[in-house]
């Protein structure tokens, strides 16, 4: 039996997810719930099947696994907003940058497997590098976490004291990349080359 899954937060990172999920077939769109306080623009994933709604505790309420994907400023009251609904059942997953586990757990005062996953912007095309962290987890537990974040990409486990390092080399490693590949396009122009053709040379060397 598939679990049902909330993602708290529909924004870039909480739809790519989503989106992510139904195209590697992890999961069906009716077994996922986005939230978002303006549910217009989630309307793609509605046509889906993904159910949609403005109701966080509710999409908790019907939930196996949350995954809360928010601003780091949020935390605290959109927690705090569905804390109740938490029940033994439930995997709580944070994507939120900068928020440790030990945050998340004082807010719900509860005992729950919690996990900490950082993907980076490349999940929107399947191909993250996400690093997690773990807290009060079985081994089924940690198992089912790491093969939603498979199909996303790659996946590895880490204690929670290196995500600040894996941040730097799995997230901004994304930024010096294409400042790499921005310098190689600058070069080929200078040398003679027209922008398309350093575009397309510089970026087919870096993915070959």
């Amino acid at each position: 039996m598939s679990k049902k899954i909330a993602i708290i937060g529909g924004g870039n990172l909480g739809t790519a997810i989503a989106e992510g999920l139904i195209k590697s077939k992890f999961c069906k769109a009716t077994d996922i719930t986005v939230t978002k306080r303006n549910i217009t623009t989630l309307k793609e994933l509605a046509g889906k099947g993904v159910t949609v709604t403005c109701d966080n505790a509710a999409a908790v309420r019907s939930s196996d696994l949350v995954i809360l994907a928010i601003k780091p400023f949020q935390v605290s009251d959109v927690v705090n907003g569905f804390k109740k609904e938490l029940t033994a059942k439930h995997i709580l997953v944070s994507v939120v940058t900068g928020v440790l586990i030990s945050d998340i757990e004082s807010i719900i005062k509860k005992k729950l497997p919690v996990f900490r996953a950082m993907p980076n912007t490349a999940i929107a095309i399947q191909e993250s590098m996400t690093c997690i962290g773990v807290t009060n987890a079985s081994e089924a537990q940690t198992t089912y976490v790491k093969d939603l974040f498979s199909t996303l990409g790659k996946v590895t486990m880490i204690d929670e004291k290196l995500m600040d390092a894996a941040t730097v080399l799995g997230a901004c490693g994304t930024a010096f990349a294409m400042r790499y590949i921005r310098a190689n396009i600058q070069g080929g122009i200078e040398i003679g080359f027209d922008a398309v053709t350093a575009n397309l040379i510089a970026a087919q060397t870096v993915k070959g």
